[in-house]
């Protein structure tokens, strides 16, 4: 199944501060987005990677596609496969639970209620 997702979406502190480069919420730098941290985590070297090269390829693909967005526009269709596989990368490249944690809520929005029927 495919979905919408708006890449654009910042990510937050938990007062609801920027959540910025730095790792400083609420001081200067860049903040990060769902799309910056989704292609950070596509594309970055993993420690006993167990990717293939078309895999890796497919990683890549996706983050040019959503790193080249025109101005603007934020909004990509990505299927169910695509979304676990990010949120697998997401959370082998991030250590931090609020980095982790809204990428996947942003991403799957039920992703909690999946875990209530396991």
């Amino acid at each position: 199944m495919k979905r919408s997702v708006d890449f654009g979406q910042p990510l937050q502190d938990l007062d609801g501060e920027p959540l910025v480069h730095s790792g400083e919420a609420g001081g200067e730098g860049d903040q990060w987005t769902l799309g910056e941290a989704v292609c950070t985590a596509l594309r970055v070297p993993i420690r006993d990677d167990k990717r293939d090269a078309l895999e890796k390829t497919r990683d890549w693909k996706l983050a040019l596609k959503i790193a080249r967005m025109p101005e603007g526009e934020s909004m990509l269709e990505v299927n169910d496969k695509q979304v676990r596989h990010i949120i697998d990368l997401v959370n082998k490249v991030f250590p931090s639970p609020e980095m982790v944690g809204q990428v996947v809520l942003l991403l799957d929005p039920d992703f909690l209620d999946e875990e209530k029927e396991d």
